[in-house]
């Protein structure tokens, strides 16, 4: 799979995180090379992005935390506004940032949901696998309401809001007991 050096214009390289200055990847699964950015701090193509440019003596996975966020999306205050993908909830949706869950993580039992103003709303939390866990169907906005998770596992959680008939808004919630 080639990528494309545009998606890294973002990253703003400490030149202290390597001796050599450059951006080291993994994948996700076996492989015996790492992708390079030779040039962390130029954007778009003189980032100087190589895939596959250092090879490996042996298989690795998963040994580097440098793996890229490939959901960028068009970003009119960031530097990857040229990418022509739109993100569901932004900028047209502001209900992505006024959408609320908190605490996070939640170990009091208690998860709290705030419901921006709206006409009607219809929230749902799901496990982590997919599986509807609770809802609460035609609530108001500009309430919080509490969902008790006491007697969840401890794990994350996924809080999906069906707002006045726009694309939902997901936020994740991690219960630790």
């Amino acid at each position: 799979m080639l990528y494309s050096p545009v998606l890294f214009s973002k990253f703003v390289a400490n030149p202290n995180a390597t001796p050599d200055g450059k951006i080291y990847m993994a994948t996700g699964n076996g492989t015996k090379y790492l992708h390079v950015i030779d040039h962390p701090n130029d954007a778009g193509m003189a980032c100087g992005f190589r895939e596959q440019g250092l090879k490996l003596p042996r298989w690795n996975s998963w040994t580097i935390n440098y793996f890229p966020n490939f959901n960028l999306y068009d970003d009119p205050y960031g530097g990857c506004d040229s990418l022509g993908i739109n993100d569901p909830n932004y900028p047209g949706a502001p209900l992505f940032e006024e959408f609320k869950v908190f605490p996070n993580p939640a170990s009091a039992g208690l998860i709290k949901v705030y419901v921006p103003p709206c006409q009607s709303a219809r929230v749902s939390v799901f496990s982590i696998d997919g599986k509807l866990l609770y809802e609460m169907k035609q609530v108001t906005g500009n309430v919080v309401y509490g969902v008790d998770c006491a007697d969840w596992p401890a794990g994350v959680y996924v809080v999906t809001a069906y707002i006045d008939a726009q694309k939902p808004v997901s936020k994740s919630v991690l219960v630790a007991h």
